[in-house]
């Protein structure tokens, strides 16, 4: 927002986090909505020109094999649907380095057509 892009909408899952996107008007005086994006067809999103996505990190984190809930959800295969489809000038995509342990995961997310991706990690952590 500092950079002057413009926020359309925002999509969660997690009622708390929207309700807290919708109390604090300062961020997010966009549109919220609480929804599945499973749920959502692109083509009734407004387009944009960025695309910004996360998927929870329950699903991806080492720290998952403790509790047996790592399994790569397909939430990120949702995610690109919507970039397939509308074809952003750019997306961004947040996540956890055990990501990369999720070939399909990683297949989505790198190798879109008409797209320059740098993936990086900031930490040194293991998959």
């Amino acid at each position: 927002m500092q950079a002057g892009v413009k926020m359309s909408q925002s999509l969660d899952l997690d009622t708390e986090a929207t309700d807290f996107m919708q109390m604090n008007h300062n961020y997010f005086s966009h549109t919220v909505i609480n929804c599945d994006l499973k749920d959502k067809t692109v083509l009734e999103q407004p387009n944009s020109d960025i695309i910004i996505g996360t998927y929870p990190c329950t699903k991806y984190s080492s720290i998952a094999d403790i509790h047996g809930t790592r399994t790569g959800d397909d939430l990120c295969l949702h995610f690109f649907r919507h970039i397939a489809i509308e074809q952003p000038e750019m997306y961004i995509v947040e996540k956890v380095p055990g990501m990369k342990k999720f070939k399909v995961v990683m297949e989505a997310m790198t190798k879109l057509p008409d797209y320059y991706v740098n993936v990086f990690c900031p930490v040194d952590a293991a998959n």
